[in-house]
C-alpha cells in the first residue's frame, strides 16, 4: 500500500516468510553502559516509580456527591426560569391532538 496510486488494484495476499530480510536485533543499549551508570539509571527509574506511584494515591481521591439533594431558594428560581424558557403553560384539562396524513407518512417512512 506504500506505492499504491488512485484507482489501483491493492494486493492483499500474504506474502512468504521473509525472515532473510529482517534485520537482526542490535545490542542493548544498556549493555554498553558501564556498571555505574547502570546503577543510577535503576536508582532514577526506582525514584520515578515512587514519585507516579505517590501521584495515583492523590489524583485518586474523589469528591463524595451530596446524599441528598438540595431544594433551597437557588434550585426553585432555577426551575422556575427554566420553565418561563418553554413558552407559556398549557391549560389544564382534556386534549385532542391531531397529526396531519404527511407527518405519519414521514414518520411511519
Amino acid at each position: 500500500m506504500l506505492y499504491a496510486a488512485p484507482n489501483e488494484r491493492l494486493d492483499f495476499t500474504v506474502a512468504g516468510n521473509d525472515s532473510v530480510n529482517e534485520p537482526e536485533p542490535g545490542p542493548l543499549r544498556m549493555d554498553s553502559l558501564s556498571n555505574k551508570k547502570k546503577k543510577k539509571f535503576k536508582e532514577r527509574m526506582r525514584e520515578l516509580r515512587e514519585r507516579h506511584k505517590n501521584r495515583q494515591k492523590k489524583d485518586s481521591k474523589l469528591i463524595n456527591p451530596v446524599k441528598t439533594p438540595r431544594y433551597d431558594d437557588v434550585y426553585y428560581e432555577g426551575v422556575a426560569w427554566l420553565d418561563s424558557l418553554a413558552g407559556p403553560q398549557l391549560p389544564e384539562g382534556k386534549h385532542i391532538v391531531e397529526f396531519s396524513d404527511e407527518y405519519l407518512r414521514l414518520r411511519n417512512g
